[in-house]
């Protein structure tokens, strides 16, 4: 944790709680343009470092205050920037004209409005626009929902202002000068685009799905595409200026740019397995694929990855016209390129230049001779002129990075397989920029839970894996000790196994860190990833060594043959007590008279063996054992051989106790003393700093300055302390004992054969037996009890037989402890009887001879109970511990054989998706997790996304709801799909049946219509009718029926008129007839009065 970031937060709450995040608010209402400004500037610093508490505030403000001030202020910066562009514009193309470069400034910058408020309008770092920008962009820190949403629509205040919409339009107008201020030298607007870039970025990281659906609705994706059609490496003399206010090149910003705008790409396709494929459809339809294919080959040249032919430049190129424009001309920087790259193609370890041939020599030492990568690389950035400040190719690599992951998650919502045919094509034309990007990238799948549905979901997602890191982790000594701690954990709960899995990840990349940081120098390096050798080659010396000392040490020579005496031969000295065995019988030396006794010591070979024992001479001489001449006689310079190979094992000795201490020691030291660590009383927690107590409240009782955790002294730290220095005591031992086997003794060589017990044979070992040491000291407490038992009973029973006769033991303890010695070699032979003597047979009849009837009885008991029962246990329960732990470590490598140690799914189910096993097989895809962990330990937590800060905040609080247990992502792809298809059958049967409903609507409108059409000639026949009926003699029928229809017409002379109008059958039935005579005479004759 960065020790500064809680005394920020602590002195921004304090300010907070003081109400000047509300004033500053208030302040937004001034109508002068540099208390804005100022009002802007304290907010951004206020929200600095992602304090939610200043967050909460200015959301609790807006909601309060419905004037939308803040929103309105923003948006009015916004504004005013969309007006100056149009001015530097003008500037820009006038100086284009001029052919005056470095000499443009800034749109308001001309102003005579006072040199601090032309700077607060125009477009630096400290204008208005960028403050305001900045000033959005903290707000929205830490995926802030709340007000990211507010960007949009602010629902609760009076005025709404879409500054989503105000942003986009801004980077749109943005966009066409980028080009055109860089040829000028300027860089202002491009650090404006890089910050409206970040500022997007934060709207819609989370993911943010209600801002990245409504810009996906706006021209963003299309200007990007833009931009990546139109903003390539352009080149520079080497002479070129930078430009005004940085310390980078053109080329440089552009870098920046690129990265940018690559970022807020990938923030529009966070999420994207919980989104429907037409929305990534939609994303992808927006780019042509051809940009990013070109970018890419484009930063590959840049870093020597890709070779400079017609074929791998860009169809497209972008070259720049006399007036600043860019225009595309296919191949128009090709020919060019080609003719002052001659020199680099000529020192390409490839014909085709790449420098990527066999990696054999210095292309792969760090030397800047001819064919090396970093050679081929410097003379095609010098031949092509494409310069780069020191240290940028970092930011080349992030972009080129950035754009291959784009690619990577698109392509999988490929309909028309466009970007496929551009990923194929790169693997096969660019096979070196492909292996590079591949050895330098992983995924990993994560698993998340969908705010809307609360369904888990499976995002994958890719990262990048630093040089650093890759190296370090494909060292083998590093790998045996990661695999030993990832992958022995509990299989049969994958919820354990999860768990442990994250404590070992948290061990290893503590471990990887350490070793990164103690790593910066090539010797350190070297040491570190040749650890696994250096732990083995001390005890190989000590094997050889001594080996070396069986063969040619202290064997005695023959004064007078200057040979091996006796040839090598034993003899056995003559004795009085018994003859000796059969084949070691005395022999007769051929020497005598020149012995200094040759009727006695020098009559036979075994009286001179002994009195020529090298072992009896020096046993106990205090001097060095490498001065005794007499035993390195056979082989004198075989001294000197073991000498040099103890030397070397004392240096390799040495040098593994230095790697312990430096390697081991330091980081378990740290998480010993971690451990113990407590916070001061009074120093504010994170629940106290994130509380909303305010004013007078807060002031009264204002929580402490917040100070660093102090360790806490107790006797468990220093058991603890001890504990872990228990490795460094044994390299320290190691190196006492190698020294003095140098100094004083070759035997104390084979001492350090012991340390084989560090190797994995011998740990095996170890490891079985402390696993079965319960049972066997249970066993073992039981065998001593009946042997002190026996013991005692032997002395009781037995002292004439052993003690007088044999004068093995004289008291009770002697006794007792010889019997116990002698039965640890299974002979209890020396305390209960001599070999058939006395007490060896039995008594001829039980009844007559009962003493050695019990004591034959005494003999079987003791010897059943220890050797047949004890022993047998004992040995037994060994066993059985090694083959425990024989099983486990088999079935542990047989369940990485048969299921993905992440998902814990079964191997079977990996049939369906070809080429997911591959990548899960033995525990591989544990690694990428390991490395995934180490990328999100070195970046920014502020640059966190959405996802990966979730990932973060629980793999710190040893949570695993982020692994895809029982989860997959290509299953998951599959299932939507599914799902899609059978929404889509759905949704066409709903739409036959609307289709259905639709075909019964029609009918029933075409009834409508004729109904209608009825209803109009009934109109018209009553109003014949009523003509009829109340016509005046002489009235033309035109005039009837005008007449009639202007009393109809009139509400008051229809009332009347139907009064008028007769109520008999007979003046019915007539007045009927007379409408039917007039519409069709044939008809009416027909029809009787009563239908009528």
């Amino acid at each position: 944790v960065d020790p500064q970031k809680p005394m920020l937060r602590w002195v921004q709450d304090r300010i907070d709680a003081m109400g000047a995040t509300e004033a500053a608010l208030r302040l937004l209402s001034n109508h002068n343009k540099m208390v804005q400004l100022s009002a802007v500037a304290l907010l951004a610093s206020l929200l600095q470092g992602t304090n939610r508490r200043v967050q909460r505030t200015i959301r609790s403000y807006t909601i309060k205050h419905k004037n939308g001030v803040l929103f309105k202020v923003m948006s009015e910066a916004v504004d005013t920037a969309l007006e100056g562009l149009k001015e530097h514009r003008r500037y820009l193309k006038l100086a284009s004209r001029s052919d005056t470069k470095g000499t443009v400034r800034s749109g308001f910058s001309t102003r005579t409005d006072g040199e601090e408020l032309g700077k607060a309008l125009g477009f630096g770092k400290s204008s208005m626009i960028m403050l305001t920008l900045r000033l959005i962009q903290l707000m929205c820190k830490g995926q802030y929902t709340s007000l990211q949403n507010m960007m949009l629509e602010q629902n609760r205040t009076g005025n709404s202002f879409n500054v989503v919409q105000r942003l986009v339009d801004l980077f749109e107008a943005l966009q066409p000068l980028i080009s055109l201020s860089l040829a000028h030298d300027n860089g202002d607007i491009a650090l404006l685009a890089i910050q409206l870039l970040d500022t997007l970025k934060e709207l819609l990281m989370g993911p943010n799905e209600k801002n990245q659906r409504y810009v996906l609705g706006t021209s963003f994706l299309a200007v990007c595409n833009r931009f990546f059609s139109s903003t390539c490496f352009v080149s520079l003399p080497d002479d070129a200026p930078k430009l005004k206010g940085t310390d980078m090149t053109s080329n440089d910003m552009r870098c920046f740019l690129k990265c940018a705008l690559i970022d807020a790409c990938h923030a529009m396709l966070e999420g994207s397995a919980s989104k429907e494929s037409r929305f990534l459809a939609k994303v992808l339809d927006n780019f042509e694929t051809r940009n990013l294919y070109a970018q890419v080959l484009e930063a590959g040249q840049v870093l020597g990855l890709v070779s400079l032919s017609v074929d791998a430049v860009s169809a497209d190129t972008q070259v720049q016209d006399g007036d600043g424009t860019w225009r595309s001309a296919r191949g128009a920087l090709t020919q060019p390129l080609l003719k002052r790259v001659g020199s680099a193609q000529a020192y390409s370890g490839r014909p085709d230049g790449s420098g990527r041939d066999s990696g054999k020599g210095t292309a792969r030492s760090g030397k800047e001779g001819p064919g090396t990568v970093a050679a081929n690389k410097r003379m095609r950035q010098q031949a092509t002129r494409l310069k780069l400040s020191k240290g940028y190719e970092k930011t080349v690599e992030n972009s080129m990075f950035g754009l291959y992951f784009l690619m990577k998650t698109l392509v999988e919502y490929d309909h028309d397989s466009g970007l496929s045919q551009r990923m194929e094509e790169l693997a096969t034309l660019h096979n070196d920029l492909v292996s590079f990007l591949e050895r330098h990238c992983s995924t990993v799948e994560i698993s998340h839970t969908k705010s809307e549905s609360g369904k888990r979901l499976v995002e994958v997602v890719h990262f990048r894996i630093s040089d650093d890191v890759r190296k370090l982790t494909l060292g083998k000594g590093f790998r045996k000790v990661a695999e030993n701690a990832m992958f022995d954990v509990p299989r049969d709960n994958p919820q354990e196994k999860a768990k442990a899995f994250i404590r070992r990840l948290h061990q290893i990349r503590r471990l990887i860190q350490h070793l990164l940081f103690i790593g910066g120098h090539p010797a350190s390096r070297f040491l570190i990833r040749n650890k696994a050798w250096l732990d083995q080659a001390p005890l190989v010396l000590a094997a050889l060594i001594t080996l070396g000392l069986l063969l040619f040490y202290g064997v005695p020579i023959d004064p007078n043959t200057n040979d091996i005496l006796a040839d090598g031969i034993y003899h056995q000295p003559i004795s009085t007590v018994r003859t000796p065995p059969a084949g070691y019988s005395q022999g007769r030396y051929p020497y005598p008279e020149l012995t200094s006794d040759p009727d006695g010591i020098g009559e036979g070979y075994g009286s001179i063996l002994r009195a020529s024992d090298l072992a009896l001479k020096y046993r106990m001489s205090l001097r060095s054992r490498w001065e005794s001449k007499a035993e390195w006689e056979l082989f004198p310079a075989g001294k000197y051989l073991l000498w040099f190979m103890g030397l070397l094992h004392l240096l390799l000795a040495f040098t593994n106790a230095v790697i312990t201490m430096v390697e081991q020691l330091p980081l378990k030291i740290q998480n010993v003393l971690e451990a113990h660590m407590v916070l001061p009383d009074g120093t504010p927690s994170a629940t106290v700093l994130a509380t909303g107590i305010t004013g007078a409240a807060y002031l009264k009782n204002p929580p402490s300055i917040p100070t660093m955790p102090t360790i806490q002294w107790a006797p468990s730290l220093f058991l603890d302390l001890l504990k872990v220095c228990r490795t460094g005591i044994y390299h320290g031992l190691l190196v006492s004992v190698s020294l003095l086997g140098l100094i004083s003794s070759p035997l104390f060589f084979v001492f350090l054969t012991l340390d084989f017990l560090r190797t994995r044979g011998g740990r095996l070992v170890m490891q079985a037996v402390l696993h079965g040491a319960p049972n066997l000291v249970r066993s073992f407490v039981l065998g001593v009890i009946v042997l002190v038992c026996f013991g005692f009973y032997s002395y009781a029973y037995f002292s004439q037989t052993v003690n007088i006769s044999q004068e093995l033991c004289h008291s009770p303890f002697q006794c007792v402890a010889k019997h116990l010695l002698d039965s640890m070699t299974g002979d209890l032979t020396t305390v209960l009887g001599d070999d058939f003597g006395n007490f060896g047979y039995p008594s001829m009849v039980v009844w007559k001879d009962s003493w050695n009837s019990w004591r034959s009885f005494f003999l079987f008991c003791s010897i059943v109970f220890w050797v047949f029962l004890l022993q047998g246990i004992i040995q037994g329960q060994i066993i059985d511990a090694f083959a425990e732990k024989r099983n486990h470590d088999f079935y542990l490598k047989e369940d990485l054989e048969k299921k993905c140690f992440v998902s814990s799914i079964d191997r079977f189910v990996f049939n369906s998706y070809p080429g997911e096993w591959e990548k899960r097989r033995g525990g591989k895809y544990a690694w990428n997790y390991l490395l995934f962990f180490t990328q999100l330990a070195y970046q920014d937590e502020e640059e966190y996304n959405g996802l990966e800060n979730m990932v973060s905040q629980s793999f710190g609080e040893g949570g695993i709801n982020f692994l895809p247990i029982e989860q997959l992502a290509v299953r998951q792809r599959g299932d939507m799909a599914a799902e899609g298809k059978d929404m889509l059958q759905e949704l066409l049967e709903r739409m036959d049946g609307m289709s259905n409903h639709l075909e019964k609507l029609d009918g029933l409108s075409a009834r409508m219509t004729q109904f209608e059409s009825q209803l109009f000639s009934v109109q018209q026949a009553t109003s014949t009718m009523l003509s009829a009926m109340f016509g005046r003699p002489g009235d033309t029928d035109q005039n009837r029926r005008g007449s009639v229809s202007s009393e109809v017409d009139s509400p008051r002379l229809a009332s009347q008129s139907f009064a008028s109008m007769p109520v008999s059958q007979t003046d019915w039935a007539a007045a009927s007839r007379r409408v039917l005579q007039l519409q069709d005479p044939a008809l009416s004759a027909t029809v009787e009065p009563e239908c009528l």
